[in-house]
């Protein structure tokens, strides 16, 4: 018996607890450990299936490299790739802390459409009415789900300027 056999089955059975856990909860409550857990317990019953017909595994990782671009591989195992360079890697980790800081202050209703589109127009290049509309459709959706999901969002930690929408959260104590 291998150890990432046992450790699959053992997370698939900690999974499995935790959703039938999850539908004693009230209706309006039981939506997140579905939405998280069906996909989490099927996919560890992949690595199951995986792990007693290894061509699953095989197909699937194909599968992915397709998905996401191919492999990068060289020739030459002993050929070492030069180090990224750091500049891309600082300027994501500044759009991060950029956006955290943002809804931090001016809250979760204004800060995702604005974040897309700068991010879309200077980073990926896009036009700008591409990028509004890219915005438009992520952030109906993000809101949408919020809904759904009986979310109240983040105001921002500003003086209100418009109620119950920008401004107005109470920060809480540390």
């Amino acid at each position: 018996m291998r150890g990432s056999l046992l450790f699959t089955a053992v997370v698939g059975g900690f999974i499995t607890l935790l959703l039938w856990t999850g539908l004693g909860y009230p209706p309006e409550v039981q939506v997140l450990p579905l939405v998280v857990g069906l996909p989490t317990l099927a996919l560890t019953v992949v690595l199951l299936v995986g792990e007693f017909h290894p061509p699953v595994m095989q197909w699937l990782d194909s599968a992915l490299d397709e998905l996401w671009g191919g492999r990068q591989e060289t020739s030459d195992p002993a050929v070492t790739q030069p180090a990224s360079p750091w500049g891309p890697v600082l300027r994501m980790m500044a759009w991060a802390i950029g956006f955290f800081a943002a809804v931090f202050l001016l809250g979760l209703f204004a800060v995702p459409p604005l974040f897309i589109v700068a991010y879309l127009v200077t980073e990926a290049r896009m036009r700008l009415v591409a990028a509004l509309l890219a915005s438009l459709m992520a952030s109906t959706c993000l809101y949408a789900g919020m809904a759904l999901l009986g979310v109240d969002l983040w105001t921002g930690s500003i003086a209100e300027i418009v109620p119950g929408i920008l401004g107005g959260g109470i920060i809480p104590p540390l």
